[in-house]
């Protein structure tokens, strides 16, 4: 038994009401139980599995999930090994292979879900003995739970699932639209423990994890299969009729008015009662931001679609009629350069999962594999939803939808998809941002790659106004771009001529901080630049762009003073022989000509 902690959390999971699904005893379940035979060691799992310690206190669902684990699922997992049933239990199903929406836990068996489940707190679902009677009789707080677990089971094909707080578990089976509840299993119970109860739902979900036909006598023959439609969101509708009709001045023809304003009222009715099936399927086609993209059939049609569990991801809503809100914007782009989004809206009776079902227009493939035509149609892409004054930002590979059309090659083209993280804004903010990430991104290259960028190669492309695309060639280019007229452009040059500048490999300022072997034109070289920098600093001062006085401070000290210093100590009192042992020390022996020493 679970202790429960003072500072309880009342934040256990909670799905709206519908008077969904019927739900009858499991009255067979214990005697089942007692009568399934565990291979190899006919006796109560309950005395094979080492006694759990339990925790002291629980306050949040959390807990009662790390509790079972560790007391249940752990020992269970290590049982089933012993009987050569290999299984695991996945903790937390969001984004778990195969599973649909978010349950607490799933059982898998040769990687395939087999049963899901859901955990509550003691304080959200008090548990009684007989559930599936409590159902009716009581409210919402028994109601929910169930209606959640059947939800899971229903949406992902399962026949078998469990509910629990961990001091009562129940085990279900469903037939289609019908959900058996076997009776309470308690955590103390020996005559039917817990173990053997879990080990018996295991082996069944292992012999047949699937859904089966209605076959109970409880059972209701008009129930339909997994098909489920939607409860479409709904735009208000503006009738062209009816806003001729308010324009009109008092002379209104009223039975004319009427009979409109009844014809309209028919249409929309006629709409509203079509019945398109949506057909939900495991198979996932694609990989968002916020999970899996599942294919499905909705009015015999293949789409992509999200499905969304919005029980425990109560946010995501907000992101995704944001989305849709993008979507209108885009209309005219939409089965073009982005899918056509074909409807959205609640599961009828599971209205917990939110959906949203997109053309199928493609498959992702990495940047890798794009041929240079693929390149140029994902930029056209790109391009057009910037001048529509929409910003992506979430370029990774799985948002480009490659498809291809093998009857027509004007056909073929790539679309963006996932625009959850996508924002509308002005084009001039547009390129703004766009510029500022692109330039940022180039600056980070270049400072951890500062190394290759000093040479020039064959491979890098040269702008049409350089003279060579090296860094000392872009810093130069940077510098006569401060001056321009654009206030974010000179400040970025600016910005940018600053960082460069340091990257830049430096000219030594004594010979004897060159690492090289000893030889005249390396010599010849420092010379001529202390030279240049000599005269090059002579023509400032004298004209008085820099006052000498900035130089005197010790810590901002111009490596010129100290190549000056050099240069009369070291270099013009001294001879070539001399000059030589400033250098590492080689075993060649140099011959000096007359022009050499002159």
């Amino acid at each position: 038994m679970l202790t429960y902690g003072g500072k309880k959390s009342n934040s256990s999971t909670k799905s709206k009401y519908s008077a969904y699904p019927e739900v009858v005893l499991w009255d067979t379940f214990q005697e089942e139980v007692k009568n399934v035979r565990i291979h190899k060691n006919d006796i109560t799992v309950q005395y094979v599995i080492k006694p759990s310690r339990l925790r002291p206190e629980v306050t949040s669902e959390e807990e009662v999930i790390f509790a079972i684990i560790d007391n249940v699922f752990d020992p269970l997992s290590q049982f089933l090994a012993t009987q050569e049933q290999y299984g695991s239990f996945k903790i937390d199903g969001s984004n778990a292979p195969g599973i649909i929406g978010e349950p607490d836990f799933v059982f898998y068996h040769n990687k395939i879900a087999k049963l899901v489940g859901e955990v509550k707190i003691i304080w959200s679902f008090p548990a009684p003995d007989n559930l599936a009677a409590a159902y009716y009789r009581e409210g919402n707080t028994l109601r929910l739970p169930v209606q959640q677990i059947f939800g899971y089971m229903r949406i992902n094909h399962l026949k078998y699932g469990i509910l629990t707080n961990y001091e009562n578990f129940y085990f279900m089976k469903r037939e289609n639209n019908l959900l058996h509840i076997s009776t309470a299993i308690k955590s103390s119970d020996v005559d039917i423990s817990v173990y053997r109860a879990l080990y018996y739902i295991v082996y069944l979900s292992i012999e047949n994890y699937t859904c089966s036909p209605n076959t109970s006598k409880n059972d209701n023959k008009n129930y339909d299969s997994d098909d489920d439609e939607l409860e479409e969101d709904r735009e208000e509708e503006n009738d062209e009729d009816d806003d001729d009709d308010e324009d009109e001045d008092d002379n209104i023809d009223y039975p004319k008015r009427q009979k409109k304003q009844q014809q309209s009222l028919n249409r929309k009715k006629q709409k509203s009662s079509r019945s398109k099936k949506l057909k939900l399927t495991n198979e996932v086609v694609g990989y968002g931001r916020n999970g899996h993209v599942y294919k499905s059939f909705y009015d015999n049609k293949v789409c992509a679609t999200k499905i969304c569990d919005i029980i425990k991801n109560k946010e995501i809503i907000t992101r995704l009629k944001y989305e849709n809100q993008l979507y209108v914007h885009l209309k005219s782009l939409q089965g073009i350069i982005i899918p056509n989004r074909i409807t959205s809206g609640y599961l009828k009776n599971l209205n917990w999962f939110y959906i949203v079902c997109y053309e199928f227009s493609g498959k992702p493939k990495t940047f890798d594999e794009y041929t240079y035509d693929e390149k140029q149609m994902t930029l056209h892409a790109l391009r057009q939803l910037h001048l529509n004054n929409v910003l992506h930002n979430d370029l990774r590979w799985e948002n480009f939808l490659v498809n291809y059309d093998d009857n027509n090659d004007k056909h073929n083209r790539i679309m963006l998809c996932d625009l959850e993280t996508a924002e509308k804004t002005s084009l001039l903010q547009m390129y703004s941002t766009t510029s500022n990430r692109s330039l940022s991104h180039i600056e980070r290259i270049i400072k951890e790659k500062a190394n290759l960028f000093i040479k020039e190669t064959p491979k890098r492309h040269r702008p049409p106004s350089w003279t060579e695309e090296t860094l000392d060639v872009i810093i130069r280019w940077l510098l006569r771009q401060c001056g321009r007229i654009e206030t974010e452009s000179r400040r970025k040059c600016i910005e940018l001529v600053c960082t460069f500048i340091p990257l830049l490999p430096a000219n030594q300022p004594c010979l004897t901080d060159i690492n090289e072997q000893f030889s005249l034109p390396i010599v010849y070289q420092w010379l001529d630049t202390v030279i240049a920098s000599l005269d090059c600093y002579t023509w400032v001062f004298s004209q008085g762009f820099l006052n000498p006085l900035l130089f005197q401070d010790n810590n901002q000290q111009s490596h010129l003073i100290t190549s000056v210093s050099y240069f009369i100590s070291k270099i013009s009192m001294n001879t070539l022989r001399d000059i030589v042992s400033y250098f590492p020390i080689s075993n060649q022996s140099y011959v000096f000509t007359p022009n050499d020493v002159r």
